[in-house]
């Protein structure tokens, strides 16, 4: 098969439409030969009543007078093609209308004349083929004899002749035109993927914003043309999200990291003190804590997003972690002012990993405590529907703004620093927290969604799976 779309829709279209032509010549052919042969076998059996009539009524014993009668009436019969022929009951000739009859005689096929219905046959002489209808019959006068109509086709065969003619002049155009018109056919239908193709040819990494045309039509490449431009959106999607990523990472390792180089510098400058090297080495050992967390979180959230982290899941007492966590919390919510509440009845049995699971309440409870925004109370329950369960954090602080709840997700995005309790020269949360819990549930096949309303408080649900059991 050509490789060629273009010249495998040309040939498909011209073979279906030749096809269908030789169908139907065909057909027409057959319908024609066999309705000719009908009418032609239906004039000989006409025919040979009437000979037979003529021999039963003739009065004179003479086959010799009937002869020369049967030859006055087809003499005046235009191209000769009609016989009359009478045989003895063994196939010799008795009498016949064609005085230059060439027959074989005697005729070698008479049992093919026997019984009491006509039989017709075929025979071809050095001019033309001929028809015969013969007629088994017994006269009081004669005795057994076959009577015999023969009729040359020539105008039969010349009939066929022209049909066939036609029919293949009919497939030689029909070859032509499917040919040309398969290949309109296929050019106007394959013009859409051709523009396809060459926008796709255009897009590169630099240009993620280009789209494929669609041709309006509706049909399959217009689906395939929106397949694509789905496609393509998600792909820039996520090279600009991996860009914005990328970015973000190395704003965030620079902090620190010129941080580190002034601190050294600093050191440098001149000659210092035990006491002052000693405070240079404790702000540099701070920051390399910041850099390995970050290094540690974009580790974590990209083999997350590649579903290469390990989960090492187990059952266990979900209530027993988030009881375990709050224990850790309690005495710096109390340094803050801050209640944390648990209720004591609920109990939540999982299979999931006990270390992430640990992490992602950690972080929520300390980002409660962070941006309570002073006095206040958090409330851990736990509630169980449709087969679904959710651990439900809610603190009664200063909430998010409606602006910028929907980005709280979003890696490297951090709040208003004003709504957070920690000390003005507290490490600054570098925005991963958020997006790292919600890979970890996603990873767990749940998901974690917040709530909250402006002066009010926050409601964060961690979302479980349903092979959860309460």
């Amino acid at each position: 098969m050509p490789r060629s779309v273009r010249t495998r829709i040309t040939l498909l279209a011209t073979s279906v439409t030749l096809g269908i032509c030789v169908l139907v010549c065909a057909a027409v052919y057959v319908g024609l030969y066999l309705s000719l042969h009908r009418e032609v076998d239906s004039f000989l059996q006409g025919e040979v009543r009437e000979f037979q009539a003529i021999i039963q009524h003739e009065e004179d014993d003479d086959l010799k007078e009937i002869e020369r009668e049967i030859r006055a009436e087809l003499g005046g019969r235009p191209g000769a093609d009609l016989t009359f022929r009478l045989l003895d009951k063994h196939g010799r000739l008795l009498i016949t209308s064609d005085p230059e009859d060439s027959f074989p005689n005697p005729w070698p096929m008479v049992h093919t004349a026997s019984g009491a219905t006509a039989s017709f046959e075929f025979f071809r002489d050095t001019h033309s083929s001929l028809r015969f209808c013969n007629q088994h019959v017994t006269f009081d006068r004669h005795g057994d004899v076959i009577v015999q109509a023969v009729y040359r086709l020539d105008r039969v065969e010349r009939s066929l002749a022209l049909c066939r003619w036609v029919c293949a002049l009919a497939v030689f155009l029909a070859a032509i035109l499917s040919y040309f018109g398969g290949k309109v056919v296929a050019r106007n239908s394959m013009r859409p993927v051709a523009a396809i193709t060459q926008s796709a040819r255009n897009v590169t990494a630099k240009q993620l914003s280009l789209r494929v045309p669609r041709s309006g039509a509706n049909d399959e490449i217009d689906e395939l043309a929106v397949t694509l431009n789905d496609m393509l959106e998600r792909i820039d999607a996520g090279v600009q999200r991996i860009q914005q990523f990328t970015a973000d990472a190395a704003h965030e390792l620079r902090t620190p990291l010129t941080a580190l180089r002034g601190t050294a510098e600093f050191a440098l400058s001149q000659p210092r003190s035990v006491e002052q090297l000693s405070a240079v080495i404790e702000r540099s050992l701070e920051y390399y804590r910041v850099l390995t967390r970050i290094t540690d979180d974009l580790l974590l959230l990209a083999r997350l997003d590649a579903g290469q982290e390990p989960l090492r899941t187990e059952p266990c007492s979900v209530d027993t972690i988030v009881d375990e966590v709050v224990d850790l919390y309690r005495p710096l919510a109390a340094d803050h002012g801050i209640e944390l509440r648990m209720d004591p009845t609920s109990t939540l049995t999982a299979s999931i990993d006990p270390g992430k699971i640990r992490r992602v309440i950690s972080n929520l409870i300390d980002n409660a405590i962070k941006y309570m925004g002073g006095p206040g109370r958090v409330t851990i329950e736990f509630s169980t529907s449709n087969g679904t369960s959710t651990i439900r954090i809610a603190d009664t602080g200063s909430g998010i703004p409606p602006n910028e709840l929907p980005h709280v997700f979003e890696r490297f995005y951090r709040v208003d620093r004003a709504r957070s309790a920690s000390p003005a020269d507290a490490p600054r949360s570098i925005g991963l927290g958020l997006a790292i819990c919600r890979s970890i549930l996603q990873a767990h096949g749940g998901d974690l969604r917040i709530e909250s309303t402006l002066g009010r408080g926050t409601d964060v649900s961690v979302v479980l799976p349903r092979n959860i059991e309460s």
